[in-house]
């Protein structure tokens, strides 16, 4: 931090025990790094230090005789409070127009308006949605909310407190639409098991039904001051609502709560893609995301690493999963009438989440570039990559001024679609909060609600269909949430019957699956170890390896599979399985050691030390598998062992 005293003024100086205080006068220029920008402080202010600065000769700076005083690393800048106490107000830059400036909107919060200018290291960027920032009480009482650094005849320019956060609203309608999702379930079950026996497409139509209802009637919610204040959830809060439903669908007969969930589910599954199949053939949608971004060839926001081979580690379900193995050797079996239906549920279901892969692709490609950034940087990366994305901007050709210049301007009831940046699309969809947005889900919901609702532009007048862009973002989310707690009960349950089939080798009481103590105790200990990792944080910690581990259960299968066609005599067709076998394991073990040499250089040693022993063990156990099958098929196929034809 340097300070510019003009010649003609002078910095007091005293001691206060260990701590220096220098008193500067107004018109001070104060600058926070060597690259940064001097800004003017029209007060007088205060400087707290623990050792002595610095103080450099004369220079000329623009044309201001000053001398320029250096600060250590330990200072912090004071203003005089209300009070009469120094506070503290060193952090963030915020530029703001005026006219639009809606204060504070209660104790410790701020409102700051669209448009406003966010400086991020060496550089202004333009936030083009309203937000909010919240200070801790801590940092409330020391600091109070910001300080006014310069005002203009048009703008004002603001300095934040350390230990500011911006505040991301939760979502009332895509909770309730959610919550929902449960009781109309219980519903479709006992129809389907009690009331009427057996028609399940009848139970399933109702059942989506209510899911479309409760997806309107969401909007409703959100209108509502009191109801919209119920359902928007904390983090905690919404973490604790996971935990619960996880645990109480575990538990329950699989029957009452999972069965008929995925029935709806499925129903739904299915005619949303091809929904929106159709919707992107009718909307032939543009890609104005570039084929090579060379911007973020060696990894960017999205992912951290290059294109090879982490590609193949992000983009897993659509194309392989060792996940669905578990499932399809745990609960799947046990709702399977005849062999007949292996292949229409294993192999078409597959077939399907492979369409819905790509036609997701479609749907984040569709997206403008800075569109799809804004949604997809994390809020506390965004300094570190807003320099990058700038260049990427321009190389697109995208000014991201005129969005500015725009702001209250457009009428967002004419306002196509296609044209909204992302102040534009957070009120389109219900006045949700996208920026920051990351893991995909909110990316392809506003990916389908374009491409949906430029599709309806066909039968509609295009100035009128602005409206139905909150009701598809919100299916969409309702849509990709069914897939979400899908995987939240049956992975609960799947967790339940390992751990209940571990402890039942020392107490047999236990592997019986239908023992309603031992699967409470199995089921609070699985809900209780996934639910404090996500309450902690530390989940974060071991989620780079997560990954790899799904690809290497892949791996498993498709060894499993080949063994049993080599052990079957039909080796022939081994080359299915084996050849997909050999790539993922390429990318999967090629990634892994990447990932270890990552972990080594971890500044947390505990942290890296985790990850790096639970990567190894994976990476480990499966080229021991591999091994061992392939000195099988070896032994098989020399004949050293005999095949098995009754396989």
């Amino acid at each position: 931090m340097e300070i510019l005293v003009p010649e003609e003024s002078e910095a007091g100086k005293k001691q206060e025990g260990n701590t220096i205080v220098w008193e500067f006068p107004e018109g001070c220029y104060i600058r926070y790094s060597a690259n940064d920008t001097w800004f003017v402080r029209p007060e007088r202010f205060t400087i707290r230090q623990t050792s002595d600065p610095k103080i450099g000769g004369r220079e000329i700076g623009a044309r201001i005789p000053a001398v320029i005083v250096k600060m250590g690393p330990r200072s912090t800048i004071t203003t005089r409070g209300p009070d009469g106490k120094d506070v503290v107000v060193s952090g963030h830059h915020i530029w703001v127009r005026k006219e639009r400036f809606a204060g504070y909107q209660e104790p410790g919060i701020t409102e700051y308006p669209a448009g406003s200018k966010i400086w991020f290291a060496d550089r202004w960027t333009i936030q083009q949605e309203k937000f909010s920032v919240r200070v801790d009480k801590d940092v409330l009482q020391l600091s109070g909310l910001m300080t006014t650094v310069e005002e203009t005849p048009g703008d004002t320019h603001f300095l934040l407190p350390s230990g500011c956060s911006q505040i991301i609203p939760g979502s009332s309608w895509g909770t309730f639409t959610i919550a929902c999702t449960i009781p109309i379930a219980l519903f479709v079950s006992f129809w389907m098991y009690r009331f009427r026996k057996g028609h399940v497409v009848e139970a399933s139509a109702i059942g989506a039904v209510g899911v479309l209802f409760a997806t309107v009637a969401g909007g409703w919610i959100h209108d509502s001051p009191l109801l919209d204040s119920i359902f928007s959830l904390t983090k905690n809060q919404t973490i604790l609502a996971l935990c619960a439903y996880g645990f109480i669908a575990s538990v329950l007969p699989v029957w009452m709560l999972l069965c008929p969930r995925d029935y709806i589910s499925s129903f739904l599954k299915i005619g949303t893609i091809a929904l929106l199949v159709v919707g992107t053939i009718a909307a032939n949608p543009a890609l104005p995301c570039p084929t090579v971004n060379e911007t973020f060839a060696d990894g960017g926001p999205t992912f951290a690493g290059n294109i090879f081979p982490f590609v193949f580690i992000c983009i897993m379900c659509g194309s392989i999963s060792g996940f669905h193995a578990l499932v399809a050797s745990g609960t799947t079996p046990k709702m399977i009438d005849k062999e007949s239906q292996v292949r229409l549920i294993g192999y078409g279901s597959m077939l399907i989440e492979g369409l819905v892969g790509v036609v997701a692709l479609i749907a984040a490609a569709s997206l403008p570039v800075d569109l799809y950034y804004d949604i997809n940087v994390d809020l506390d990366k965004a300094p570190d990559f807003q320099k990058k994305l700038d260049e990427l901007y321009e190389k697109q050709g995208i000014d991201r001024n005129a969005a500015r210049a725009r702001i209250g301007v457009q009428d967002l009831a004419h306002l196509k679609v296609q044209d909204a940046n992302l102040a534009e699309m957070e009120q389109l969809v219900g006045g949700e909060s996208l920026r920051g947005r990351t893991g995909g889900a909110v990316t392809l919901a506003v990916g389908m609600s374009r491409i949906l609702t430029s599709a309806s532009e066909s039968f509609i007048d295009p100035a009128h269909t602005s409206f139905l862009v909150k009701y598809w973002y919100h299916f969409a989310i309702m849509f990709e949430a069914l897939f979400i707690l899908t995987t939240i009960d049956t992975g609960t349950r799947i967790a339940r019957f390992l751990m209940q089939e571990t402890i039942g080798q020392a107490i047999p009481q236990f592997a019986k699956t239908d023992w309603l103590p031992g699967s409470i105790f199995a089921t609070a200990v699985v809900t209780l170890g996934w639910g404090g990792l996500v309450w902690t944080g530390s989940i974060g910690t071991i989620w780079p390896m997560f990954g790899i581990a799904n690809q290497l259960l892949a791996v498993l299968a498709l060894c499993l599979v080949t063994t049993i066609l080599i052990n079957s005599g039909r080796a022939r067709y081994a080359p299915v399985t084996l050849l997909p076998m050999l790539f993922v394991t390429a990318t999967t073990m090629t990634a892994g050691v990447i990932m270890v040499n990552r972990f080594l250089a971890m500044p947390d040693r505990i942290t890296g030390a985790l990850n790096l022993s639970l990567t190894v063990f994976v990476m480990a156990s499966v080229a021991f598998i591999l091994l061992w099958a392939l000195a099988r098929w070896i032994a098989v196929l020399r004949g050293v062992i005999p095949t098995k034809t009754d396989v």
